[in-house]
């Protein structure tokens, strides 16, 4: 069994504009929140979880057909949020938006093609969005209110637009120190219809 999950990577020179603007944050925030690592920041567009590795062989054709339909994506990456609420606070991230549908119509091909495998389709809605934080334990009322200013001020924050040109199948392996990500297979978009 493989712990797996498709994303879209996001390249590291956008990546690397995202820890200078949320240092306020983390300077609001206390030392047990877990930050994740540049390197394994992405946009999820399908937590797989632990799969067979039959079912992640047969998985390949049909994701490589399914990118062929795709044309590279331009994505515009900012605003800083949080989930499921400012206050109550568990995962903190950076927003996505892709206005032409081709983002959405990807997730919607992806979930049929996999529920074919016998994957278990997502029952919530797709909000794309790049997670850079975890917060395990409730904020006190103060760490809750410097959170809330500072995340008040990146609400609106823009770090450009991101040019998408493949999916990735990755690995998953949980360590101790946080999971390592390895990519099994990359397909590249090729088109559209």
């Amino acid at each position: 069994m493989l712990r797996t999950f498709i994303a879209l990577p996001i390249s590291a020179s956008m990546k690397s504009g995202f820890h200078d603007a949320i240092e306020p944050l983390r300077s609001a925030l206390p030392a047990g929140v877990r930050w994740v690592p540049e390197e394994n920041i992405h946009l999820t567009v399908k937590f797989l979880g632990e799969q067979p590795a039959a079912r992640i062989d047969a998985m390949k054709p049909l994701l490589q057909s399914l990118v062929q339909r795709i044309p590279p994506m331009s994505l515009t990456v900012g605003g800083v949020g949080c989930f499921p609420s400012p206050s109550r606070p568990r995962v903190l991230w950076i927003g996505l938006e892709e206005p032409t549908g081709t983002l959405k119509r990807l997730v919607m091909d992806l979930e049929q093609t996999l529920e074919s495998l016998g994957v278990e389709p997502e029952r919530r809605s797709f909000h794309p969005h790049l997670t850079f934080a975890r917060i395990k334990k409730p904020l006190s009322k103060g760490e809750l209110e410097r959170f809330r200013h500072q995340l008040d001020a990146l609400h609106m924050i823009t770090f450009g637009e991101e040019i998408v040109n493949e999916l990735v199948l990755f690995r998953s392996d949980l360590r101790r120190e946080g999971p390592l990500y390895s990519a099994l297979h990359t397909f590249p978009f090729e088109g559209g219809t």
